[in-house]
């Protein structure tokens, strides 16, 4: 639409004047007003390219906040497997900043259980390889990660499915919880997991 035509004109003008921070405000500006029309994929497009823009113009927070949003609507299309990429590649940037690597764990939890929830949709086996290579780039990363509790809390989901353990399942959710808060996208997630757990449980109990 017209909009659309005046944002993007206007957007080539401030690249080709190196001005990288009016590009991406524009195109932020665009992907919330597509998100708002729950044009998703749109939005989706409009924040990655908001994301480099920022990159470009050396606005780490704006970049961080734009990266992430992008995770977060991936997730809410379906787009569950790059989303948790997305996540991963959003934690692996605050590797690189001092003051923002205390927010590793947090992304990393999100990722890793949106992958979890992922692998277990696409297939029965309990294949937990891609989660652990997912997370031990990390380690290479931000050693740290190993040692907190979001990590602890994503091998705990882990043990669980593959035990079928919905008491240990229920205590790590409510104890985690408690202290931070699920979204939705976590939450739908988790209700995948669960899934598994109980499926595990019941396959279990059946093979005594």
């Amino acid at each position: 639409d017209f909009a659309n035509e005046y944002y993007r004109k206007a957007i080539s003008q401030h690249c080709d004047a190196s001005q990288y921070n009016g590009a991406a405000m524009l195109e932020e500006r665009m992907a919330s007003n597509h998100s708002k029309k729950k044009h998703f994929e749109a939005s989706i497009e409009d924040y990655e390219r908001a994301s480099k823009l920022y990159t470009a113009a050396n606005m780490h927070d704006s970049a961080d906040r734009t990266r992430s949003r992008t995770a977060y609507l991936l997730g809410t299309v379906g787009r569950i497997r790059d989303a948790a990429y997305s996540y991963q590649s959003h934690a692996i940037g605050q590797t690189n900043q001092n003051i923002k690597k205390f927010n590793v764990p947090h992304i990393m939890l999100r990722a890793g259980v949106l992958l979890l929830s992922d692998c277990l949709q696409r297939s029965p086996e309990l294949d937990f390889s891609e989660i652990r290579e997912m997370v031990e780039e990390i380690y290479s990363l931000d050693c740290r990660f190993e040692e907190s509790r979001e990590h602890a809390f994503l091998v705990d989901m882990m043990h669980c499915v593959t035990h079928g353990d919905l008491d240990k399942f229920a205590d790590c959710l409510y104890s985690f919880n408690s202290l931070s808060e699920f979204d939705d996208l976590m939450l739908d997630a988790l209700e995948g997991i669960k899934n598994a757990v109980a499926g595990q449980a019941e396959k279990t109990k059946q093979e005594k």
